[in-house]
């Protein structure tokens, strides 16, 4: 290879490799962000759960990839919610942290709502909840 062939390919391979960096951030750049958009959790889950009162009450959680989160209670018919919250989330090695829309206020001196939590299949469980389980909807 003469001595040109070689200055053209040194400069042009920087470049490429530049091209291929792009590529790869675009591919893959927002798993680092928001985590794997194929994270087990991501997704709508529903149960049945124990209200204040003890009445047993049908609610949601909406999981998105944009790391927004949507908390519904239903009403007795499930066909319209009675109380809703919204927030953002943050995952981190098992461990999921929410800072709700309604506890705004106390965000700086409590912080957000952190627990330890599991996927197998179908079912999502919680640190400290033995009697819950979310199912995912389909």
């Amino acid at each position: 290879m003469n001595k040109n062939k070689l200055k053209t390919a040194l400069l042009i391979l920087p470049f490429i490799l530049l091209v291929i960096g792009v590529a790869q951030f675009a591919w893959h750049g927002d798993e680092g962000l928001y985590g794997s958009p194929k994270n087990p959790i991501y997704g709508t889950w529903n149960a049945t759960i124990s209200d204040s009162q003890g009445k047993e009450v049908y609610v949601e959680m909406v999981y998105n990839d944009d790391n927004s989160c949507i908390f519904r209670e239903y009403d007795d018919q499930r066909k319209h919610h009675k109380d809703l919250d919204t927030g953002r989330f943050e995952l981190e090695s098992g461990k999921i942290s929410i800072w709700w829309e309604s506890a705004r206020s106390s965000w700086d001196k409590d912080g957000p709502e952190v627990s330890t939590f599991e996927v197998s299949g179908d079912e999502l469980y919680f640190d400290g909840d033995d009697e819950t389980v979310w199912k995912k909807k389909k």
